[in-house]
């Protein structure tokens, strides 16, 4: 289950922001969708009871006129095993993205690398066939 937790609601007295306490609380996971923009910033991940980060996809695409996306990346992911946070990186297409993020201490990736969105059943036998295989 996963509940957003914006901005506004923590100005406003901060009601998700207790709801999600009480989800940490319970053995449930708070995420950070795309950490790095819009509303998820290094101030929602000061008051916010996150567990894990997801990269915003963005920092890995091929658009980075001042070439600063690698060096952020670093830092981001630096930052967040500093703090004990689990770090995501989405949108990775090629080995040697998955080679630098291992590189800086990202552990987990989601992307086209890995796979294409499937349907359910396509998810189960990849699933049966990786258990058959070890």
């Amino acid at each position: 289950m996963r509940k957003s937790v914006g901005r506004s609601e923590i100005r406003k007295g901060r009601p998700d922001l207790q709801c999600a306490e009480n989800r940490g609380q319970g053995g449930f996971r708070i995420l950070m969708d795309d950490f790095g923009s819009g509303y998820s910033s290094l101030n929602m991940l000061k008051e916010a009871p996150v567990n894990e980060i997801k990269l915003d996809m963005r920092f890995l695409s091929a658009a980075d006129p001042y070439g600063r996306a690698e060096e952020i990346l670093h830092m981001i992911i630096t930052m967040g095993n500093h703090m004990k946070l689990s770090i995501i990186a989405e949108g990775v297409e090629t080995e040697q993205q998955k080679v630098m993020l291992q590189g800086f201490g990202c552990n987990k990736a989601q992307g086209y690398f890995y796979a294409r969105p499937m349907r359910e059943a396509e998810y189960t036998e990849l699933l049966r066939k990786e258990k058959a295989g070890n």
